[in-house]
Formats: structure tokens, sequence, C-alpha cells
């Protein structure tokens, strides 16, 4: 009888090693296998690089199911010790895949609401700065005329002048190389500019800098005149003549919003170039109204144009607008 007794809580002791040996190797498979399927999947997805979060979700899932199937079909075996203790690490097992799953929405829903982080950007010269991201200004065509407009975040947002697409029914960017469809996303008469979406994009855009005083140097780079039917968009340099707040516009008795910030500028502008970005050595600091008739300078902004003077909407006008990061300067 003690023999017996000795010979079954061997058994037992066996039973409970074994099974939890079992876990552990159970354990380091499960997860060298979810890794691995979560990061394929995720990663055939993802168009440019895996998903972090997405990949730590799939893995808490796939654990989950494969655990869960594994208890079912143990079940029945539950009572006895090898399948009890086996039981009580795959629910052990369920539980820390259940914490991976939750840290992956932890993680995906902390990325989706963290505002982005603008780059660092050097300040060195307009010219510079425009050759750095000339790429992401963009050849603005409506059914009512032209402009054009700068690409301001890696989503494929533009900024640009309101009057270059009001009133228009289709917008669409006409590079060189072939149309690109854009979408109205805002628009902000009083301060005319306007949001919009291209449908197709590259990763380049250009830095938005408050860094701008009288005198600084700055360039002005668009697509005036002829050029959507002959030769290329050009480039034109100046300075800041002076800035003009809200305070100084309502001197022309004209009603403006709060924050409305004017950039009076001698580089050359001309209808065609509305809408595209006025450069200064830390990034765009401003956008091209290119109103040099008297008559409808008054009409947007209250302002009389004098000979070779032009205005330009702040980028600080247009960050408090429409919510805009500004890009920090080193």
């Amino acid at each position: 009888m003690v023999e017996q007794k000795r010979k079954s809580r061997i058994k037992k002791i066996i039973a409970i090693v074994t099974a939890w040996i079992t876990i552990v190797l159970l354990g380091c498979i499960m997860l060298w296998f979810t890794s691995l399927v979560s990061q394929s999947v995720t990663g055939a997805l993802s168009d440019d690089q895996p998903n972090f979060a997405g990949s730590i979700i799939l893995n808490g899932l796939i654990g989950i199911l494969i655990l869960v199937i594994i208890l079912i079909a143990d079940w029945r075996f539950r009572k006895k010790v090898y399948f009890f203790h086996l039981n009580i690490g795959l629910w052990i097992g369920v539980g820390l895949y259940a914490l991976v799953l939750t840290s992956g929405i932890v993680t995906h829903y902390t990325e989706q609401n963290q505002p982005a982080e603008s780059p660092l950007t050097s300040c060195t010269t307009a010219v510079d700065k425009y050759r750095q991201f000339g790429s992401a200004i963009v050849p603005i065509a409506t059914d009512q005329g032209y402009g054009t407009g700068f690409i301001i975040d890696d989503k494929g947002t533009v900024l640009t002048a309101n009057h270059v697409i009001q009133g228009s029914s289709e917008q669409y960017a006409s590079y060189s190389s072939g149309r690109v469809n854009m979408t109205i996303i805002d628009q902000a008469p009083e301060y005319d500019l306007a949001i919009l979406k291209l449908d197709r994009f590259d990763k380049e855009y250009f830095p938005l800098s408050n860094q701008y005083f009288v005198g600084d140097q700055v360039a002005v780079y668009g697509y005036p005149g002829n050029t959507f039917s002959a030769g290329a968009p050009s480039l034109s340099s100046g300075i800041v003549s002076r800035i003009l707040t809200t305070a100084d516009l309502r001197l022309n008795e004209t009603t403006t919003p709060d924050g409305f910030e004017l950039i009076q500028t001698d580089a050359p502008i001309n209808p065609g170039n509305s809408g595209g970005p006025l450069i200064g050595s830390c990034g765009v600091i401003g956008v091209v109204l290119a109103i040099s008739d008297s008559a409808e300078l008054s009409q947007y902004v209250g302002a009389v144009s004098e000979q070779g003077i032009g205005y330009v909407v702040s980028i600080n006008a247009a960050a408090q607008r429409f919510k805009l990061p500004l890009t920090p300067n080193n």
C-alpha cells in the first residue's frame, strides 16, 4: 500500500513536471509563431513599413485564438493531473496574450491621437530652402483659372489662396507629368486661404516658419502668366518690406479677423503666383495673394498696393486659422 502511494505520488509529480515543461515549450513555440505571422501580415498590408501597434494586436489575437482552441480540445481530460496543470498554464497564456492585445490597442490609440511632431529645420537662406523643398510646390488648375499651392505635411495637405479655388467645381494639380486630382478640405475666405488634399503625392513637404523680420531676404516661386501652357515656373526674390497686423489693417476701416497678418514684399509676384509660398531662410513664412490691382487688393484685405509691392498672408495667420503646427528651428 505504501509502495503504491509512493509510486502514485511519483507519477503525479512526473505528470505535473511534464505538464509545465510542455507549457514552457508550447509558450516558446507560440511566441515565435504568433510574432512571425503578425509581422508578416502587417508588413504585407502596409505600403511602406510594418505597423508596430497592428502587429502587437494581431499577435495577441492569434495567441488567444490558438490557446482557446487547445483548451476546448483537451477540456474533457481536465480532471487528469497532466491536463489539469496544462490547462492552468494555458489560461495563464490566455491572460498574457490578453495583456499583449491590450497593450497593442493602447499603443495604437496613443499613436493615432498623438499630435505629429514637426522635424527641426536649419535656417540657411530662402533660395536654399527652395532648392531643398521645391518639389512640394504644386501647380493648381481649376475650371475657373490657375494658381499655386504647396504641400505642408506628409499626408498631401496643400495650402493655397482661397481665391485660387473659389467658385470652382473641379481642382487638380497640373504637373508636367500628368494630372492629380485634389479635394477642398477647408476654406477661410476672411483670410483668403484654403486647404486642399492631393489624391497622390510624394512625402516631401515645406516646413512652416514664424521666423521673419523686416529686411529678411525672401523668395517667391510659382506659376504666373502662361506657365501652364508654355515655359517653366519662375523664382523671384526680394525682402520683407513691412509686416501689417490686424490693427494696422483696421486703419483702412476694413473688418479683418483677429490674428490676421500680412507680409509686404518687393519680390515680384503676379496672378498665377497666387497661393504659392513666400519662402524665408527657415521655411515658408506666408501664402502669396498676388493681387497687384489696388481695387482688388482693397476688396480682399483693405490694403492699397504701391508699384512693385505685393502682399502675402503670413504663416502665423494660416497656422492660427487652420491649427497648423509650425516647424521648430535650430
